[in-house]
This record gives structure tokens, sequence and C-alpha cells, in this order.
């Protein structure tokens, strides 16, 4: 998968840096990643970063199927 990924429990932030070549797959797949390492709470900050990419192959419908999937955080401004 074409990012990297990072949790810092002591600052309380996930940092996502994609680069390359991305998909839908990958952003969906990204999201069950963040989810399920054990350093994340749902309460922390999301820094993502998509400068490095140089190609991508996001499709509106699979796009907005991951927008309408539950978010992996906590965003109590944040009403569907």
């Amino acid at each position: 998968m074409p990012v990297v990924l990072k949790i810092d429990p002591q600052r309380k932030v996930v940092h996502s840096a994609f680069y390359g070549r991305i998909t839908d797959a990958e952003l969906l797949g990204h999201r069950k990643r963040i989810s399920s390492d054990p350093d994340f709470n749902p309460q922390f900050s999301d820094i993502v970063d998509f400068s490095g990419v140089t190609d991508s192959e996001i499709q509106k419908v699979p796009s907005l199927r991951w927008r309408q999937t539950q978010h992996c955080f906590t965003v109590p401004w944040f009403t569907s």
C-alpha cells in the first residue's frame, strides 16, 4: 500500500502520507488499518498528506461509498 501511517499517542495524532499511485481499495483499506491499530484512539486528530501522489485511480462511486461508511474518528462537530 502506498501510504506511510504514523500514530503518535503522546501527541494524539494520526499522520497518513500517501505516495505514488493510489486506488479506491487502498483508501478503504487504510481506514481499516488505522482503526485496527492498537495505538489508535478515535479522538485523535488526523493529518492526511497527498502531496506525494503521482497518479490516482479513485472512482466517483467508490469514493461516495467511502464517505458513507462509518468514520473511524470521533468528530463531535460533524453530523451526517
